[in-house]
């Protein structure tokens, strides 16, 4: 009975300390210590995908940082936005105590591509507009987008 006692906390302690990574993690994240909370996060990454992506997306996200890069951020929103809806009910009440969660992703998701529009619409050229256009396909502003590339475009050819 003592030695299944002692596999069994043995078993689960690596569960129990993940958990724990992703929690000094987000943590790290709220005192603005982006260095230690993408250690963390990186280190989180094959266990707690979705919750380690979330994170790495608002390092690099962030304008306050050296990390700051909107490429891995988008990458890092869209392994979360991809993986939540196949979360069980009970992982996603998990996430809750993170305050993560559908909302939380989708609203993140648009500020990077909002943040990424704006720096399309600063570069104002066709090419520039059609990266958008390939990259950010499910964007909200991807109508805009497109009619700034076919305007741009149209003038030019005129």
């Amino acid at each position: 009975m003592r030695k299944f006692r002692f596999i069994t906390v043995f078993a689960l302690l690596p569960l129990f300390l993940m958990a724990g990574k992703i929690d000094r993690g987000f943590k790290a994240l709220e005192i603005y210590n982006y260095f230690k909370a993408k250690e963390l996060f990186y280190k989180s990454l094959k266990r707690d995908k979705l919750a380690a992506s979330f994170g790495l997306s608002i390092i690099y996200g962030r304008k306050d940082n050296p990390f700051y890069n909107l490429d891995s951020a988008y990458k890092y929103i869209n392994i979360a936005d991809t993986l939540f809806p196949t979360l069980e009910q009970k992982d996603k009440h998990n996430l809750l105590k993170l305050n993560l969660d559908s909302n939380q992703i989708v609203f993140w998701k648009d500020t990077i591509d909002l943040k990424v529009f704006r720096k399309t619409q600063k570069l104002n050229s066709i090419d520039a507009f059609q990266a958008y256009i390939i990259r950010h396909s499910d964007s909200k502003l991807l109508e805009k987008a497109i009619f700034k590339r076919d305007s741009i475009a149209f003038y030019t050819a005129k």
